[in-house]
């Protein structure tokens, strides 16, 4: 007996997704390499579902202030972002996570959040600058955002990292912004 959803049409956005689908899956296999490349969600819905998840759980933490935790640094300074994005990594663990890689066919791919947080300009690559990791177990991530600024005529970038929701995400972010303002302050 054949599925009845075999029978749908197809959308433009189905092949959209199929595509960029197939596309992110050679890119982490590049950047993970064949045995450690897991593949994206192939149903577009619960991809879409589980990246308005994420949406819905930052705009939640975004009513409280202290539910979010905010740094910018500039694009330049990429072993500033890796190193605390790398101490995030390390104080939450490998816990399980949703990569979301935006877009308007957004992708979605289980991982672990070291695995993510251990090369994150390289996923960041992944997302045209951009993802969030949403906790496969509690309401809270990280969205990692490399923006433009307009400075007269001319355009500078930034990596804007926001931790938010629940723990350990609120906490490891914290701690990680915390001990970089040490080392800054014993440099200066």
């Amino acid at each position: 007996m054949s599925d009845p959803s075999d029978d749908r049409p197809l959308r433009a956005s189905d092949d959209r997704f199929r595509h960029g689908r197939a596309e992110l899956s050679e890119a982490l296999v590049a950047l993970l390499g064949t045995r450690g490349a897991p593949l994206p969600i192939a149903d577009a819905d619960r991809a879409a579902a589980l990246a308005a998840e994420a949406r819905g759980a930052y705009r939640d933490a975004e009513a409280y202030a202290w539910a979010v935790v905010r740094a910018e640094l500039r694009a330049d300074d990429r072993r500033a972002i890796a190193d605390l994005l790398q101490a995030v990594g390390a104080a939450v663990g490998a816990r399980p996570v949703w990569l979301v890689v935006p877009g308007r066919e957004p992708q979605v791919v289980p991982l672990a959040a070291d695995l993510v947080l251990d090369n994150p300009l390289g996923f960041a690559a992944l997302g045209d600058h951009e993802f969030t990791l949403l906790d496969q177990a509690v309401p809270g991530g990280l969205t990692v955002t490399r923006h433009a600024h307009v400075l007269g005529a001319a355009h500078a970038y930034a990596w804007e990292v926001e931790a938010w929701g629940a723990e350990p995400w609120l906490s490891a972010a914290t701690r990680a912004l915390r001990e970089r303002r040490q080392r800054e302050e014993e440099e200066s």
